[in-house]
């Protein structure tokens, strides 16, 4: 749970529209959801350092920072 979560160097923030925050963890390369109703924090992509388009299951990130959610609740990150 939220307690829990350990973020190194939080950059970016957005939410979706259920009201979930998604934070660009920068210093520990993933994205992290925080289901805001339960305080839950998931990783939904990263896995460690590097540079690697696609979904979040094989996305890599280098210090992500920049986060923005669109109108269909697609999730798009810049690092």
């Amino acid at each position: 749970v939220g307690t829990a979560a350990l973020f190194n160097s939080p950059a970016g923030i957005c939410a979706d529209g259920l009201g979930n925050l998604f934070i660009a963890d920068q210093g520990n390369d993933r994205i992290r959801k925080v289901v805001t109703a339960t305080g839950v924090v998931t990783t939904i992509a990263g896995s460690s350092n590097g540079f690697t388009d696609g979904a979040a299951s094989t996305a890599r990130f280098n210090y992500p920072s920049g986060l923005t959610i669109d109108g269909t609740d697609n999730l798009y990150v810049g690092d």
